[in-house]
């Protein structure tokens, strides 16, 4: 088992002796390849194919993975330009509520320190897309109270104090266009984001 590891060791120390050492890339060298592959193909739309792909690669890699898992993927989260992150974020709800466990766990210790900053810096649609995840782990009792109840009372204050912009984002007023405007292609593929497996109603 020690000898499996010498190629691991021996890539940490010479990237500490470069200097080039980062807590992202120590995690993507303690997980697979498979899984860390698998989730570099998630970008802006959340194709359930790609979002499979990554819950059967955390399956794989086991419950003796499921922290450097969550922090990964909650470390890129934070890092990603802002039309990825709620991609990211039903990756993490599919890999929850299939596997469970600890991934639970760990996601609850994580969840104060990336949701809120990920719901500041998204737009309009995909602070609703993450309400909606946000409802299911309290719905379905998939996370503790403790955990997402701070934080919803955080998103429903955003919700009240912004009607109009939550009328058009999810679609109930139409936004007013400037004469001979272009909509960009970032905006386009965000129209057209379809959350996977996740209640937009509540």
């Amino acid at each position: 088992l020690f000898s499996a590891r010498i190629p691991l060791l021996f890539t940490l120390l010479v990237c500490f002796a470069s200097g080039n050492f980062t807590t992202d890339r120590f995690l993507s060298m303690a997980l697979s390849n498979g899984f860390v592959n698998a989730v570099g193909k998630l970008k802006q739309y959340p194709a359930a194919n790609l979002i499979g792909d990554i819950q059967e690669a955390s399956r794989i890699e086991g419950d003796a993975k499921d922290a450097l898992i969550m922090d990964y993927l909650t470390q890129r989260v934070l890092n990603v330009p802002a039309s990825y992150k709620v991609p990211l974020i039903y990756a993490i709800d599919a890999i929850v509520k299939s596997l469970r466990g600890n991934f639970v766990n760990e996601l609850s210790k994580k969840l104060v320190n990336f949701y809120l900053i990920c719901f500041r810096d998204v737009d309009d649609k995909d602070k609703l897309r993450l309400r909606a995840v946000l409802r299911t782990w309290q719905k379905q009792s998939i996370l503790p109270s403790h955990a997402t109840d701070p934080l919803y009372k955080v998103v429903q204050d955003w919700i009240v104090k912004n009607p109009d912009r939550v009328a058009v984002a999810s679609g109930k007023k139409k936004r007013a266009v400037a004469p001979h405007s272009n909509s960009s292609t970032s905006s386009r593929l965000a129209g057209g984001l379809k959350p996977v497996g996740i209640d937009m109603s509540g």
